[in-house]
């Protein structure tokens, strides 16, 4: 499922710079692949091995295909995965839920991202609080961030969580 995100992006880029409609055709087909097989959660855990189910990957190819292109028929799939990989990197609190600080910066960005696509204040919030984390672990003296904090809980360290079957 993610590297289907990230190529939905590159075609769509290819769309752009070309205007190939073989590149749009090929990314709203991926779309639908993807958006038929998101799990309840926002995910596609059954489709990923890791520990946010490719939500920000797939996220980033649907609104990099929804700003491309105004076409906002995936955009309820959109939301459901910034939501997942939100709620999957911090708590309703702020408190970090992965201790990768490095893997975090990306989830920020992609927080702030999928922000200024959706308008949603909870992805704005969300981003904010990811941040914070990475920036509350800024080593000063030393000039880089320590790269691993206590999460709070995480689908790495804690119990694995069943996935529901959709069949």
């Amino acid at each position: 499922a993610s590297l289907i995100g990230h190529a939905m992006s590159i075609r769509m880029y290819a769309w752009l710079l070309s205007a190939d409609e073989k590149y749009l055709a090929s990314a709203r087909t991926s779309g639908r692949f993807l958006a038929e097989r998101q799990d309840p959660s926002g995910g596609w855990h059954h489709d990923a091995g890791y520990s946010l189910d490719a939500a920000q990957c797939v996220m980033e190819g649907f609104c990099t295909y929804e700003r491309l292109s105004r076409d906002r028929s995936f955009h309820e799939t959109f939301v459901r995965a910034a939501d997942r990989m939100i709620t999957g990197t911090v708590t309703p609190e702020g408190a970090p839920l992965i201790g990768n600080l490095t893997e975090c910066g990306e989830y920020a960005h992609f927080a702030f991202l999928a922000w200024k696509q959706s308008g949603l204040e909870r992805h704005n919030k969300g981003g904010e609080a990811i941040l914070k984390n990475i920036t509350d672990h800024f080593e000063a003296n030393d000039g880089y961030w320590g790269t691993a904090v206590q999460p709070k809980s995480s689908a790495i360290i804690g119990p694995p969580k069943p996935c529901p079957n959709p069949h």
